[in-house]
């Protein structure tokens, strides 16, 4: 099979593969890391689909989330430093210069996640379920319910947080992902998706996306803040510190609203899409169980 006529599982994973060498260019390491990582969860998402009891793709999920972590703190680095870059204003030049000396070399010792038998080994029995679903044309079961759990959450969060919940703008961000590359999974087997189907998942990710990395910046600098008793050893500096996390706390709550707001603009259009891959779905032919490799 030639790459051109390949299916998109198959495609997914030499696109993932493709990461791998250029995570060691200090060139392109910055976009490998990000669309290693976005494409590990597109794999994990659908091996959580396709086969979530099977043991060789419970390795394979283990192993990609594994990947994904070690992999964070760079990321985060690249993204902080960038937010930090992008902060005006003289009277938070201190307090940004020493956020910026807190980044140095963050991330940068970590050790990637590889598995000891490769990737390929991992990715066999994914590979080879994705190809027995295709060949029947049905696509596999679903937790259909995940999008209204995510609007409950959203409500709740809106409502005003509990502190009994365990309920946090990241937890719907994580199940917000989780839907959209389970979706594009059925597609793939049993569902046309429209061409612009991803359109408002976007624009709701990417203000979920900012709030993170600004309440991942905010935590990372009240830990060095703890660490060197700022408080005590450098009180001006650490005023000014906290002025700036109070504006970056702004911030992360006005990225909220954003999300907020196309969620209410486009969870209707959501909930059709969600609906009509489901009808394709029970429509389909039934569920196939061949033998795969462990």
């Amino acid at each position: 099979m030639d790459q051109a006529s390949d299916p998109p599982w198959r495609e997914l994973a030499e696109a993932f593969a493709r990461q791998m060498p250029l995570l060691a260019d200090v060139a392109q390491r910055q976009r490998a890391v990000h669309l290693a990582r976005v494409l590990s969860r597109r794999i994990s998402a659908a091996a959580e689909l396709v086969g979530p009891g099977e043991g060789g793709l419970k390795r394979l999920r283990t192993g990609l989330k594994r990947f994904r972590n070690s992999l964070g703190d760079q990321r985060d680095r690249e993204v902080m430093g960038q937010y930090l870059r992008k902060m005006r204003g003289a009277s938070q030049a201190a307090a940004r210069d020493w956020a910026q000396g807190q980044l140095a070399g963050h991330g940068e010792q970590s050790k990637i996640a590889q598995p000891k038998k490769g990737w390929d080994k991992l990715l066999g029995p994914w590979l080879a379920r994705c190809d027995a679903l295709g060949a029947a044309k049905t696509g596999p079961s679903m937790d259909w319910g995940r999008l209204e759990r995510i609007g409950q959450m959203v409500q709740g969060l809106r409502q005003g947080p509990s502190a009994a919940s365990e309920t946090n703008p990241h937890r719907v961000r994580i199940e917000l992902k989780k839907w959209r590359y389970a979706i594009e999974a059925q597609g793939w087997f049993v569902a046309s998706l429209p061409a612009d189907w991803e359109k408002p998942l976007k624009r709701m990710q990417d203000a979920l996306g900012r709030w993170h990395d600004i309440v991942a910046l905010t935590h990372l600098l009240e830990k060095r803040m703890a660490r060197q008793s700022l408080v005590y050893r450098r009180t001006q500096l650490h005023g000014e510190v906290l002025r700036m996390l109070l504006s970056m706390d702004r911030a992360a709550a006005k990225r909220w609203e954003e999300f907020c707001a196309a969620w209410e603009e486009s969870c209707g259009e959501l909930e059709a899409l969600n609906e009509q891959v489901r009808r394709a779905a029970e429509q389909a032919p039934a569920h196939p169980s061949p033998t795969i490799p462990e």
